[in-house]
């Protein structure tokens, strides 16, 4: 997505919410310098409150300061492997939680979307997604802050893991097949009330993903 004009109520986070899916769909990929006034104008808003949503995203992690005013983070390989422990780790607590207060409903919805959702999800706060749908479980708006931080993370981490193997040897094989797998044994875990295998299965289900990655990367070295 493009950034579009926003109304002027809340208009900081409303743009943080711009910016930041429109670098987890590819729009500014890794690397790409960011225009302040460019920003402000495709918007319509003034510097002011363009400035702060580029500085809040910098505390983040998803920009960093350049001799230009901000660039979207490139991660080495390394640090993009790291991001996928992190989110992993956090991915296993709230589905621990999730197993404790699941409703009927909530594990419909959060079974559908392991069985047909997406897979992979570019944007954070996606409805479909199947790890935002165990978030809105637990309910906290902390835990839905921290995934969506995580999630930005990893995005820009498989991105670029994904874009050095495209110039070699494709995306690994399977990798879509294997994650479907993982979602259905985290759902039935939840299902079940078993919050212990619960995290486990989330927290293997990203390091999984993450080797998967890194065997394949291994192959292009």
């Amino acid at each position: 997505m493009s950034i579009k004009r926003i109304p002027k109520n809340s208009v900081v986070e409303a743009f943080i919410g711009q910016l930041r899916k429109a670098i987890e769909e590819g729009v500014y990929p890794p690397g790409t310098h960011l225009n302040q006034e460019e920003l402000a104008e495709a918007a319509g808003l003034s510097r002011t409150p363009v400035r702060l949503a580029l500085l809040a995203m910098a505390r983040e992690g998803l920009l960093a300061e350049s001799t230009q005013g901000y660039r979207v983070v490139r991660l080495d390989v390394e640090e993009a492997l790291d991001m996928f422990e992190i989110q992993g780790a956090l991915e296993g607590v709230i589905a621990r939680i999730a197993a404790k207060r699941a409703s009927p409903a909530a594990i419909k919805r959060m079974m559908k979307a392991a069985e047909s959702g997406p897979v992979f999800t570019p944007a954070a706060n996606d409805p479909r997604d199947f790890h935002t749908i165990i978030a809105e479980i637990v309910g906290w708006p902390v835990v839905r802050r921290l995934q969506t931080i995580s999630h930005s993370g990893t995005t820009l981490a498989r991105s670029g893991l994904l874009s050095a193997l495209s110039r070699n040897a494709g995306t690994p094989q399977g990798d879509e097949k294997a994650a479907r797998e993982e979602h259905r044994r985290i759902a039935n875990a939840i299902a079940e009330g078993n919050g212990a295998l619960a995290e486990k299965l989330a927290r293997d289900h990203f390091m999984d993903g993450r080797d998967r990655l890194e065997r394949a990367l291994r192959k292009i070295r």
